[in-house]
């Protein structure tokens, strides 16, 4: 009998110890109860993501829900893992959705330089710069109205596996949509840089051979150069160039079934020790459309 006992009490202390280590849901909102019905913040007296990040409540492995607000949640400089959702952006182009249209969830800079943020994830925001500087990152479906994604911390460490992936750059004809934070020196590994959207800003992608990984399924779309990049595996994307033909630019890539809007972006661009596989063809902008 006392070791069946023991059995159910050990069974039971894991089942708690389980309960209890479970990540939880948080709500921010700094909007009161609107719009209405607007599901009320965990944190009344917080109007900012910064806060919850440093509420010792909150843990990594949490997730926290950032609600519908006209106002910005500003800055955070992330120091735990957490995954940050919010209510996404051109929402007035969908009149059939749930939430109301005027407004979504407005952030200021992220910056993810703390090692204890690696694997932390951000979803549905419209946000200001981006600095992605720890593993396994993932920033997804974020709208970058008018400014940069920085990629790799400020240090001599490397980072791997982080991801960019079905995201909105726009707005700001002086800004460069992508580079590499050229304070560090570590390497970037397996970058998966998959499905976004830069357009019409004034030069595209810059990274150099620190940063490599995967360049897919991306529409490219600028004034001058789209593309000047090092290490990475190029396929099934879109670059135009409007002010001319000005040329991408690939370094020890593999490239194939892309399309540019002109030879120089796929057939013939700049660069050294890459190879060009097939499918890669010119097109104009009406025959891409």
């Amino acid at each position: 009998m006392k070791p069946i006992l023991a059995t159910v009490t050990i069974v039971l202390s894991v089942l708690i110890f389980s309960n209890s280590a479970q990540a939880k849901i948080w709500r921010l909102n700094n909007n009161g109860n609107l719009p209405i019905p607007a599901i009320l913040s965990d944190f009344p007296a917080a109007t900012t993501l910064q806060q919850v990040n440093d509420n010792v409540s909150v843990l990594s492995g949490d997730t926290i829900h950032v609600e519908q607000s006209p106002t910005t949640y500003g800055p955070c400089i992330f120091t735990k893992r957490l995954i940050v959702i919010g209510s996404g952006y051109f929402l007035n182009l969908n009149p059939n959705t749930q939430v109301n249209t005027s407004y979504g969830s407005i952030v200021g800079d992220l910056t993810f330089y703390n090692a204890a943020a690696a694997s932390s994830q951000v979803y549905g925001l419209q946000v200001g710069n981006v600095f992605m500087g720890v593993n396994n990152l993932v920033i997804g479906r974020c709208y970058f109205p008018s400014v940069s994604c920085l990629i790799g911390n400020a240090t001599t460490g490397n980072i791997d596996g982080m991801s960019l992936r079905q995201c909105v750059f726009g707005g700001n004809i002086g800004a460069t949509y992508m580079i590499r934070n050229n304070s560090g020196t570590g390497n970037v590994t397996n970058m998966n840089i998959y499905g976004n959207i830069f357009v019409p800003l004034q030069y595209g992608i810059g990274l150099d051979t620190r940063v490599s990984g995967i360049f897919k399924n991306n529409i490219v779309a600028v004034y001058y150069n789209p593309l000047s990049i090092a290490g990475f595996y190029v396929v099934n994307n879109i670059t135009m160039s409007s002010q001319g033909a000005y040329p991408n630019t690939f370094t020890n890539c593999s490239v194939e079934y892309n399309i540019g809007q002109h030879a120089n972006h796929f057939v013939t661009p700049s660069g050294t020790g890459t190879t060009y596989g097939l499918g890669n063809v010119a097109k104009s902008p009406a025959q891409i459309a």
